[in-house]
């Protein structure tokens, strides 16, 4: 990864004198995607490009760190994922591909988020600019839009959208930075992603034979979106996950030293005993290497990473 790519689009955003661009509106359904791309005036775009330009600009010199599901990052960083990480990029734009032309109008409402795509003229770079389309819904659809005309105040009867510089995510090449984190979810189908990764790292935790009732285990991890997450996480944090239970010796003593309410079966295949959900989440930080103690101060530590 490039830690200079986000630098690079402020450059050629300053830089570019004529650019290309698309401004494509979607909306996101249980069936697919649906984009609209009307005509857009050149002082719209130009607008734009000036705007997203301007906001990029406090943004280049943090720290690229990888998308984590569970957390957002911390301050001073940005989270970034490759474009194979949500699973259904390529799904988006083929709807860009085919979109609708809008000859009756969009309804602002029915919307989701808007990708403004940009490149050269000669095609050197092409960035696509995703914003979701949240803030003015309450505006457009239920409140009053006025504007003055001397001093007179009149309404807007046409419905409204409005469209600002800041950006949810900068797809550049195959890389996704993430300056808003929800979005990423919002916009693709990181539920279905979720889900599928939570299932491969359940199943190589049940071929290791070290949690007792496993299967009622599995199925209350799989009720909960929150645990989806988690577990997707220890795949790309934990390389050697079907090894985790290797030391029971070391989990014995994480159990004893952080007081959780599980206990072991010992023999000569010892195992976790899962009893019921509340151990759901003390089970999981074990497999993850959550529990620990400072060095310096000796303080009991969790770290979820």
């Amino acid at each position: 990864m490039d830690e200079n790519q986000l630098a690079n689009v402020f450059r050629n955003l300053q830089n570019t004198e004529r650019f290309r661009v698309r401004l494509l509106f979607s909306r996101k359904a249980r069936t697919g995607y649906t984009t609209y791309a009307p005509n857009v005036s050149n002082a719209i775009t130009d607008d734009l490009v000036n705007l997203i330009r301007d906001n990029l600009e406090n943004k280049i010199t943090l720290t690229p760190v990888q998308y984590n599901p569970t957390h957002c990052c911390r301050e001073g960083e940005i989270e970034y994922c490759t474009v194979n990480y949500v699973g259904n990029y390529a799904e988006v734009l083929e709807s860009f591909c085919n979109p609708d032309t809008v000859d009756t109008g969009v309804n602002p409402d029915d919307l989701t988020f808007y990708c403004f795509d940009v490149s050269d003229e000669h095609n050197n770079f092409n960035y696509r600019f995703f914003r979701r389309i949240t803030k003015f819904r309450k505006i457009s659809s239920s409140g009053i839009m006025a504007c003055f005309a001397g001093n007179t105040l009149n309404k807007i009867e046409q419905q409204t959208l409005g469209l600002d510089g800041y950006v949810d995510l900068v797809c550049v090449e195959n890389q996704i930075f993430v300056l808003n984190h929800i979005s990423l979810e919002r916009i693709f189908r990181l539920e279905e992603e979720f889900s599928t990764r939570a299932g491969e790292a359940l199943r190589i935790l049940g071929e290791s034979n070290k949690i007792s009732n496993f299967v009622q285990f599995e199925s209350d991890c799989f009720s909960d979106l929150r645990y989806h997450k988690t577990l997707s996480r220890m795949l790309d944090v934990n390389p050697n996950l079907s090894r985790v239970f290797d030391n029971f010796d070391n989990i014995r003593a994480a159990i004893d030293m952080f007081d959780l309410d599980i206990e072991i079966c010992d023999g000569e295949n010892p195992q976790i005993i899962y009893s019921d959900r509340s151990q759901r989440m003390d089970i999981l930080r074990i497999i993850n290497d959550a529990y620990c103690r400072s060095i310096i101060c000796e303080r009991q530590v969790i770290h979820d990473s």
